[in-house]
């Protein structure tokens, strides 16, 4: 059975593992990040006894940081699995597999580039929280708002910290950001570069596989035009 090339399976692999890993990393970070943040929240709004109601908004960083931390994980996921397969595989799955990944070179670089760009556009705003917001806290006792200085005295008590730029656990989402977003982008070109070598030696197949049919056919011609002159001799 008739095996199908892998274009720069070796630096495929590389790329989009190392782009898969950093992925990863950041949603470990991401997650962590999460739970660390819920703590504080829980500590203070546990401060606050009835009727007081503590609010804590912090809609604004949450929302695109989950954005960017998952931009590029579930489908530099699957852009893993077919370089991984072996060549000399005998088993027709695997030989389709491998076909269709090399077919889709193409759509997974553009996908990737895609992924950039809405890592790109969520880190953007991100930063900007990072670097210039902190959390809304509010406390009500009914419909009556507590004065900010109060609530920030409570919150100062309770060790949290609402100006997001003071918080380590985010400077880390931002970091490993970036990195998610270098190997992204190395392993986007390194995918259209496979799809370039991919369809040139489909290119090259299909002009051998031309060459030999004809001489297939030429050398099916002077056979029978050699038979046609013995015939005549004779």
């Amino acid at each position: 059975m008739a095996t199908t090339p892998m274009p720069t399976r070796n630096a495929r692999q590389i790329a989009v593992s190392l782009s898969w890993c950093f992925a990863v990393i950041a949603v470990s970070v991401g997650l962590n990040s999460l739970i660390q943040s819920n703590q504080p929240q829980s500590r203070l709004k546990k401060l606050a006894t009835p009727p007081t109601v503590v609010s804590i908004d912090v809609h604004d960083i949450f929302d695109v940081g989950v954005l960017e931390i998952t931009a590029t994980t579930v489908l530099t996921f699957n852009y893993i699995v077919p370089p991984l397969l072996l060549p000399s595989s005998p088993s027709p799955f695997v030989s389709r597999l491998r076909t269709l990944s090399t077919k889709t070179l193409r759509v997974q670089a553009y996908s990737l580039f895609f992924c950039c760009i809405v890592l790109l556009a969520a880190m953007i705003p991100f930063i900007l929280f990072y670097a210039t917001r902190e959390a809304v806290v509010r406390a009500f006792v009914g419909t009556l708002e507590l004065p900010k200085e109060v609530v920030e005295k409570v919150s100062a008590a309770s060790g949290s910290l609402p100006v997001y730029s003071k918080i380590d656990y985010s400077e880390l989402i931002v970091i490993f950001a970036w990195f998610s977003l270098f190997f992204t982008f190395i392993a986007a070109v390194v995918l259209l570069k496979a799809d370039k070598v991919a369809r040139a030696a489909a290119i090259l197949n299909a002009n051998l596989e031309t060459s030999d049919e004809k001489a297939n056919l030429e050398a099916s011609d002077e056979k029978e035009s050699e038979s046609r002159l013995e015939k005549g001799d004779a």
